[in-house]
C-alpha cells in the first residue's frame, strides 16, 4: 500500500511513497555494501554511486552458480555473467 503518513491526491500520495520506498531500498544497499565490504573474500566490484542500487561481486573458490543459487533461495535476484568465464 500507499505510505500511512502521505497526504493528498492520489499522485502525491504515490510520490511520498516512492521517495519512502526509495529510501527504505537505499537503507538496505548501504547495509549489505558495507557487510560485504567487511568480508575479506568478497571483493565488491564496481561503483554503488549508480542510480539502481546493482552490484557485482565474488567470492573466492565459490562458483558464480552456487552464489546465485543461495541468493535466489533467500529472495535475492540475481545472475552469473556468462561472459566472465
Amino acid at each position: 500500500g500507499l505510505e500511512d503518513s502521505a497526504q493528498g491526491s492520489r499522485r502525491e500520495r504515490l510520490a511520498v511513497s516512492m521517495q519512502s520506498a526509495s529510501a527504505y531500498m537505499s537503507g538496505l544497499f548501504d547495509y549489505l555494501l558495507t557487510s560485504l565490504r567487511s568480508l575479506p573474500t568478497v571483493p565488491v566490484i564496481g561503483s554503488p554511486e549508480v542510480r539502481i542500487p546493482v552490484l557485482s561481486l565474488a567470492i573466492d573458490n565459490v562458483p558464480a552458480e552456487r552464489v546465485v543459487q543461495r541468493l535466489a533461495d533467500n529472495g535475492i535476484l540475481a545472475i552469473a555473467n556468462a561472459s566472465a568465464r
